[in-house]
């Protein structure tokens, strides 16, 4: 007899073995690339990009809001240097810091033409 031409074991080509479904699924994850790739790409930059993006957004905006009240305070604290730096040059607020230095009893925001009460005990009810 003649011998046959097929390898033992039997025909591996046709039959649904391992290579089979090797190649079956190499066609399918192919075939599907249009589809995972995309949603891999989104996954990604949802993941690993977006999150920590928008987590640095509000640190950001948290330190931005300290930032600003910050900031608010030191013009402030400028206005102010600004309004006393002012009043060193002029003459008047420094005569009467002077004054009130000698002696801070001494009321200077008396009204002009305005009669001060008398001190109590001199018995004069009677103004003039």
């Amino acid at each position: 007899m003649l011998a046959s031409t097929r390898p033992r074991g039997g025909d591996r080509a046709g039959s649904p073995g391992l290579l089979g479904a090797l190649g079956s699924f190499a066609r399918g994850v192919q075939h599907l690339a249009p589809v995972w790739v995309p949603c891999v790409l989104c996954a990604q930059i949802a993941l690993l990009g977006l999150r920590p993006a928008l987590a640095e957004q509000r640190r950001l905006e948290q330190v931005e809001v300290e930032l600003l009240d910050d900031r608010a305070a030191l013009l402030d604290t400028n206005d102010e240097l600004d309004r006393m730096l002012r009043a060193q040059g002029d003459a008047i607020f420094v005569a009467r810091k002077e004054r009130k230095v000698i002696d801070p009893e001494e009321h200077t925001t008396a009204l002009v033409g305005h009669d001060p009460e008398p001190p109590a005990g001199t018995g004069t009810d009677a103004r003039p």
